[in-house]
């Protein structure tokens, strides 16, 4: 019974008290993730930005009240990815699509270095983040740029969640 008790009070605890558990995820999984998809992908480096006000803002005392989704357009200027790296200039607005998990949600940096993933979107292009992983990248290391230089050119490509 007190076991019950004490499982019925751990679940009707308030959300800041429960922590968000992500696997690991880094770019080669967002490759992969991309290159299964049945969507059509660019990978591109660059600058992103924006308006930061745009972005969601968890208030902890209504935290059911946080958008699941945020969509807001963002400047991109950099370079997508070609056999010969990334070459090939990549300079225009784009969809940014913020996701909420309750009260985690995923961050963007305006004017932040991001490398991204972005889905074809009829004429557009959409950057989906998450507070798991998605397809953006702020800051990345030259491993992790090379890392998707690889997987691109067919080399070793392996990712952090294999089933």
């Amino acid at each position: 019974m007190i076991r019950a008790l004490a499982f019925i009070a751990a679940i009707a605890a308030p959300l800041p008290g429960l922590a968000l558990s992500c696997l690991p995820y880094g770019p080669v999984d967002a490759f992969w993730a991309a290159a299964e998809s049945e969507d059509r992908y660019v990978v591109v480096r660059g600058r992103l930005d924006f308006n930061p006000a745009r972005l969601p803002v968890v208030d902890w005392e209504k935290q059911e009240e946080t958008p699941p989704l945020t969509t807001f357009n963002a400047s991109f200027a950099g370079f997508s990815l070609t056999q010969e790296g990334f070459t090939a200039r990549f300079v225009r607005t784009i969809r940014a699509e913020v996701a909420c998990y309750g009260p985690w949600c995923s961050t963007l940096v305006p004017g932040a270095e991001v490398l991204g993933f972005l889905r074809k979107d009829g004429s557009s292009y959409v950057l989906a983040t998450d507070p798991c992983g998605g397809f953006a990248f702020t800051n990345p290391t030259e491993e992790m740029v090379n890392s998707v230089v690889r997987c691109f050119r067919g080399g070793p490509c392996e990712p952090t969640n294999h089933e």
